[in-house]
């Protein structure tokens, strides 16, 4: 895949020629233009996508935990009763 820089972003140049020519076209927004801003946008929002990542992450974490927990509970509740 080739990738085409632009205003410090690393963009798939499948992705970059389809907006330069489809997306943009038959609009009023220059192709510089939308770059400039899409790469205002994407750094501005860079922060706050990680921080929703990592929370994302720890929630997955504490919902296995909390499967395996449910899990032995069951287990043990299973064992409990055949005795």
């Amino acid at each position: 895949m080739s990738i085409t820089e632009k205003n410090g972003l690393k963009i798939s140049t499948t992705l970059f020629n389809f907006i330069n020519s489809e997306v943009l076209s038959g609009t009023e927004i220059k192709p510089d233009t939308f770059w400039d801003n899409f790469e205002k946008a994407v750094h501005e929002l860079a922060p706050l996508n990680k921080n929703l990542i990592l929370k994302r992450e720890d929630i997955q974490k504490k919902l296995m935990n909390g499967t395996k927990e449910i899990k032995v509970k069951r287990l043990i509740k299973r064992i409990t009763q055949s005795f």
